[in-house]
């Protein structure tokens, strides 16, 4: 009986230390680069800055795990930031995935995330239009209407006071075949610039606009005395003048 026991329990030994060593010889690591993360935390009244967009995900574990995970959905990479108050916090970034056979790493693990309150203020809205040059040389923009004056941006405060100028970009480019008339073009983009002209990450309430932009047909005597390079935003007025002298 102790022969018969003795020899089941080396087997048994055998077995364990031989799966277990077929373990540790088939681990496997993968990286899964620029992962998107998903923030949880009250939009309306908070703003959040020092969260990256994306993280690189190491899955560590046995290569067909890793293969199932890749193929199964996952609630990706995500940080609760429920319950905090402005000011700086260090916060843990989570990644789920169903596969519990699985381990991972997230680099970065964990960032430095500071909150702010989320302010509103009204700002006058002009407009800048793009690409004119494409414009046939024979037409010139005479009139613009924007369907608001004013709208609404909304941010951290110390942003909101960079805030030099909110535009519309309207883009000659996006006219299917431009001619003499009037033309309504929709969802055209707001953005927010500083006093150097640079962008200003902010939201903007509406997101687009709706305008509507006349298009003239100039004169022939007005395309021969005219410079090209006039030929551009305030071209009416110039001609006008040009003419009348």
């Amino acid at each position: 009986t102790l022969l018969v026991v003795s020899l089941l329990l080396a087997f048994g030994t055998f077995i364990l230390i031989d799966r277990e060593s077929n373990i540790m010889i088939d681990q496997y690591a993968e990286i899964l680069y620029k992962q998107p993360v998903t923030a949880v935390y009250n939009e309306e009244l908070y703003v959040i800055e020092g969260l990256p967009n994306a993280v690189d995900i190491t899955l560590i574990g046995q290569r067909r795990h890793i293969f199932l995970a890749k193929q199964a959905p996952s609630k990706g990479v995500s940080v609760d930031l429920t319950g905090l108050k402005p000011g700086n916090h260090k916060v843990t970034l989570k990644y789920t995935q169903r596969l519990k056979s699985l381990d991972y790493k997230l680099d970065p693990s964990q960032v430095t995330v500071t909150i702010y309150e989320k302010e509103s203020e009204n700002k006058n809205l002009t407009y800048d239009i793009l690409h004119q040059d494409k414009l046939d040389n024979k037409l010139y923009i005479s009139n613009i209407e924007l369907d608001r004056n004013e709208v609404i941006v909304k941010g951290a405060r110390y942003v909101l006071d960079k805030i030099a100028s909110v535009k519309a970009l309207i883009d000659v480019n996006s006219i299917p075949n431009p001619k003499a008339g009037d033309i309504t073009i929709k969802d055209i983009p707001l953005v927010a610039y500083d006093d150097n002209g640079e962008i200003i990450d902010v939201e903007i309430v509406p997101k687009t606009i709706t305008a509507k932009i006349t298009i003239t047909a100039a004169s022939t005597t007005t395309l021969t005395a005219i410079p090209p390079k006039y030929l551009d935003r305030g071209a009416v007025a110039f001609a006008k003048s040009f003419n009348n002298l």
